[in-house]
């Protein structure tokens, strides 16, 4: 196909055209939504607007001890009830976690003092308490080499090929440089090396099984790597059912082309105005992968797949090991059982406005009453601006408010970890008497506006950090899930510059999943622990005191 053969019926909005129609619609996408994408990619929509960083007492809640004994009652009755299931993003691949060593691996001949040999040298030093170390030392046996003999020698060019690249028919390796972080080994036990999907499942066995012993853990997973996780499945669940009886459900899916996303080339001078869209060779259209908020998508289906209605969210890396797993199971409950205190209040007020609606009655104290609930339970202030409006609109204004979305967020306290935490965040109403109004929000680094020193400022200021650690409702009170995508703000896109066969583009990622993809949700912020938050991002962290099988 040449790029003339794009014009054949005509030139659409946007110099799109009737074949690149055909191509949009095979991908699953529209003209409309490829349109919308491509004048964001030109006209960045305004940056968010910080009020002021979430802190305990104001937006953060602290959850005295006194509490946690209901608080984990409310959870276990659910939990026996079925409700609960589990998800997971777990479709990125180790690179980063090895970008070092990758670096010294394609370095070949490594310059002492340099960055790549350090990380090598420390490699090889500390070999031993890597949690696949025997795995490593027997790939490199049948290559002839002796690991210990390696170290000795601080030769690590073997070392790493074996570690990081693909296996050959000469050369067997782990490839762990391109495997699924999933399925790299993060703890040393007793019967062997545990994978962070192992963790995962192991611990929703603990406290998410049914009073008939069902669990349910839902993957979003890499599409070439389905042979390999569902044979992990087949172990775990082989594993666990031996040990600790029940049913385990393991699902995955695979992120939809449908959310993908178009990109443009940029002009020399970095201007996008009259940007075209990025084609290959042939003229076709590309897409690119629409980043961790087009996974909205799954997490909707699994209320579908598992019937659950409350779901847990937390990132595939963020695992400890079973020696550290109480505290974590401690605060997942508390999690939990806060959110089902919030659900009962939303369930009595949309309840109660129902009936006094079905019987023609529906009155000031009503509303009244549930407009302060929105106020100090759901963070939302200026639900007390609607007290003196007419009861039509407030009466409008709450129920819409109550039936959405609701979720609970651990947050860490800020010890400089790269990431985004909880804000206030200023929004224009779409009720003009009401105005501005501020919403808690969780803010990524780069969602700040840095040319503004006021904003740069106020994201200085915050105490707490984003684990992604949440609980989530995602049906109504009737028992219908949400319609997520309706709750999306769809101008939190992130835009950034990259190049593509040598030529500058910029690319477009979807609303982040637990940024603004879900920006109109119900959301609160409950102060967790910063013990249980410990996240592998390159593969020394497992060398951290959480991750080491002495850890207490």
């Amino acid at each position: 196909m040449s790029g003339s053969e794009h014009s054949p019926h005509g030139t659409f909005p946007d110099g799109l055209t009737e074949t690149d129609r055909a191509r949009i619609e095979r991908h699953g996408l529209d003209l409309a939504e490829v349109s919308r994408q491509l004048r964001l990619l030109r006209h960045e929509p305004p940056p968010i607007q910080l009020d002021r960083p979430c802190t305990v007492g104001d937006g953060i809640l602290r959850l005295s001890e006194q509490r946690h004994a209901a608080l984990q009652d409310r959870f276990q009755a659910a939990a026996a009830a079925g409700r609960f299931a589990k998800f997971v993003p777990a479709s990125g691949a180790a690179t980063r976690m090895f970008r070092g060593l990758l670096a010294a691996r394609n370095a070949g001949t490594l310059k002492l003092g340099s960055t790549e040999a350090d990380e090598a040298k420390r490699f090889l030093s500390e070999m031993g308490r890597f949690p696949f170390r025997d795995l490593l030392s027997e790939v490199l046996n049948e290559r002839g080499l002796e690991l210990d003999e390696l170290a000795r020698k601080a030769e690590a060019q073997s070392a790493l090929e074996a570690l990081l690249d693909e296996a050959t028919d000469d050369a067997p390796a782990l490839g762990f440089g391109s495997y699924p972080k999933a399925l790299i080994p993060f703890h040393a036990t007793d019967s062997g090396p545990r994978t962070p999907l192992d963790e995962h499942v192991e611990e929703a066995a603990e406290h998410l099984r049914s009073h008939d012993g069902v669990c349910s853990v839902h993957f979003t997973i890499p599409q070439h790597r389905e042979l390999e996780f569902r044979q992990a499945f087949r172990d775990i669940v082989a594993r666990l059912e031996a040990r600790l009886g029940g049913r385990y459900e393991l699902s995955c899916s695979i992120q939809r082309p449908s959310t993908d996303t178009v990109a443009v080339r940029l002009a020399e001078d970095g201007s996008s105005e009259l940007a075209a869209p990025l084609r290959d060779e042939e003229g076709r259209l590309l897409f690119r992968p629409g980043g961790h908020g087009a996974l909205l998508v799954n997490l909707g289906e699994v209320v579908q797949e598992t019937g659950a209605d409350l779901v847990f969210l937390r990132t595939i890396d963020n695992v400890l090991p079973a020696a550290q797993r109480r505290e974590v199971l401690l605060w997942n409950r508390l999690l939990g059982g806060y959110l089902l205190e919030l659900e009962q209040g939303i369930v009595q007020h949309l309840g109660a406005l129902e009936r006094a609606e079905r019987a023609g009655s529906v009155g000031e104290s009503e509303v009244d009453a549930g407009l302060r609930f929105a106020a100090e339970r759901l963070n939302l202030a200026h639900a007390l601006d609607y007290l003196d409006r007419p009861l039509r609109v407030k009466h409008a204004w709450l129920v819409d408010r109550l039936d959405r979305p609701l979720r609970v967020c651990g947050m860490v306290k800020n010890e400089g970890e790269p990431g985004g935490g909880p804000f206030w965040v200023r929004h224009v109403s779409s009720d003009s008497e009401v105005g501005q109004v501020t919403t808690p929000q969780i803010v990524e680094q780069a969602q700040v506006n840095r040319r503004d020193p006021q904003q740069t400022d106020i994201a200085g200021a915050a105490t707490h950090f984003n684990p992604v650690n949440m609980v989530c409702r995602l049906r109504s009170h009737r028992g219908d899930p949400y319609d997520l995508a309706s709750f999306v703000d769809p101008d939190t896109v992130f835009l950034s510059n990259k190049s593509h066969q040598g030529q500058p583009i910029r690319v477009l990622e979807r609303p982040g999943l637990w940024n603004g993809a879900m920006a109109r949700w119900n959301t609160v912020f409950v102060e967790i622990p910063a013990s249980i938050f410990a996240p592998v991002k390159t593969v020394f962290d497992l060398l951290r005191p959480a991750h080491q099988p002495s850890a207490r």
